[in-house]
């Protein structure tokens, strides 16, 4: 029996397990890190605590795993969160704190950009023009920072995603994986390499990034510090949801996947040809077996997140009270709640709109409230899936993963506003079982894609029970909300 190690860095917390060649999970291990806010609008990590907490937690499952008797360790595998980004100098010290993906401080570097550039950065990357990406977050950095700026002209300066600094930090190779590369807005999607014109409009010196290679390939070997007596390949990395939809087996045209968190990720595999579509992203799905797969992708912001809302109200005493009390109302009585607290993302794109609670009367309850914060979360997948049915690709049916597919009235509307069935993955963390089973075919412990699709299990699966009317009387509904939400003082 052969095991890989497999590394989840999250926003929150760092994950360590080791799987078994059959998907088993042996033992894991979690360190959480700091969230450090010196600004409003800013979010940062601290870069040097990631790194000891990956030596940790793999110490940790290493010791739990000797203890069970061991076995061979074929390789490491490591899945990240996206967008954030490290800068660090050549001995792999970080120069300053991560600037993670929520943070909104590169505004001012894509405020500056025209229309034609924006378009042009869009027609390369598939991303539309945002601080959310990689690309405006160094080049804030290097324009704020003279010193930074010096190292990083004089090429003694490298940055790159969450996952490029920690292989560099586990095997002194310097590499990044298509995945997290195409989430920067710097590569093209095409030549699969990084796009000179849009290095030039962010003023990012192309020496300072890692080369970017297939999520399958060798990235270097590791000891993890001495922790292990001979070194192991590290040949499996993506971004988190790309890893999450390695897991879900979503290897097909038209494979759909919805990640439930506290935003939510919808991905759809578009094979080896890339789709566009007005209002969402064209991406990198990952590289594997010498095969490229694209995908087309919609990120809510506020998922899970809108239920919190109503406990930070008090409207909920506990997360799962809100299943019964939707449950118990026979509809939602016309009351929507619109969690645009950050403004709208896809497929709206309105950073001014503001959230909402309309439809109300004296009858309404705390019941409606929780219902309508529910329905919220699965119309705003909808309309991702709307967006994506554009390209041709509606999906047959609708995987997911996450904590929230645990609420049953959550994934019973979710299938009837879509009208497809809904198959909810057995098992948590499908992001570092994702990373898992990539390395394992890069080291040749799992021989194709089959076999790693044959390792994804289903815990329940809901059909549609709403008939195609209703489910578009729903949407109208929201879509009226939506369009209160993002009206102006005045109108």
């Amino acid at each position: 029996m052969r095991y890989i190690l497999a590394i989840d860095q999250s926003t929150s917390a760092t994950k360590a397990a080791i799987l078994s060649e059959e998907g088993e999970q042996v033992c894991s291990a979690s360190l959480r890190h700091r969230q450090i806010y010196p600004k409003p609008g800013w979010v940062e990590h601290d870069a040097q605590e990631i790194y000891q907490n990956v030596l940790q937690t793999c110490g940790q499952v290493l010791e739990h795993f000797e203890a069970q008797g061991g076995g061979e360790l074929a390789a490491m595998g490591i899945s990240n969160q996206r967008e954030t980004v490290v800068l660090w100098d050549q001995a792999g010290r970080p120069v300053g704190n991560a600037v993670v993906w929520q943070d909104s401080r590169a505004q001012s570097v894509t405020d500056a950009f025209t229309k034609e550039q924006a378009d042009l950065v869009r027609s390369r990357t598939g991303l539309k023009l945002s601080p959310l990406f990689g690309g405006a977050k160094i080049a804030y950095l290097l324009q704020g920072d003279k010193a930074l700026r010096e190292m990083a002209d004089a090429g003694k300066l490298m940055g790159g995603t969450v996952d490029a600094y920690l292989c560099y930090r586990l095997t002194g190779e310097f590499k990044t994986d298509y995945s997290n590369a195409s989430r920067t807005q710097l590569m093209n999607l095409e030549a699969l390499a990084w796009d000179e014109d849009c290095l030039k409009l962010f003023g990012i010196p192309k020496e300072m990034l890692p080369r970017p290679v297939p999520s399958d390939s060798v990235f270097g070997y590791t000891t993890l510090g001495g922790r292990l007596k001979a070194p192991i390949p590290v040949c499996g990395v993506l971004g988190d949801s790309h890893a999450a939809m390695f897991a879900q087996g979503c290897h097909g045209v038209g494979d759909t996947k919805a990640t439930y968190g506290t935003g939510s990720s919808i991905m759809q595999n578009t094979g080896g040809e890339l789709k566009w579509v007005e209002g969402i992203s064209t991406t990198m799905a990952y590289a594997c077996g010498g095969k490229v797969y694209y995908a087309l992708e919609g990120n809510i912001s506020h998922a899970a997140d809108t239920v919190s809302f109503l406990l930070d109200l008090g409207v909920l005493k506990d997360a799962a009270d809100s299943e019964e009390m939707a449950k118990a109302l026979s509809g939602n009585d016309g009351v929507y709640l619109v969690p645009a607290f950050t403004g709208l993302g896809p497929p709206w794109w309105d950073a001014h709109a503001r959230a909402l609670i309309c439809g109300i009367s004296r009858d309404t309850g705390a019941g409606h409230l929780a219902r309508a914060a529910l329905e919220a979360i699965a119309y705003q997948v909808e309309d991702i899936l709307g967006c994506m049915a554009q390209a041709g690709l509606r999906p047959t049916q609708l995987k997911t993963d996450g904590g929230p597919t645990a609420n049953g009235f959550l994934m019973q509307f979710q299938a009837d506003v879509s009208q497809v069935p809904v198959d909810v993955a057995d098992g948590s963390n499908l992001s570092l079982r994702g990373a898992a089973m990539m390395a394992a075919l890069g080291a040749g412990v799992l021989k194709d894609e089959a076999q790693a699709v044959a390792l994804r299990h289903s815990a329940g699966r809901y059909a549609p029970k709403a008939d195609a009317e209703s489910a578009a009387k729903w949407m109208e509904g929201w879509h009226g909300a939506v369009q209160r939400a993002t009206l102006r003082p005045g109108q």
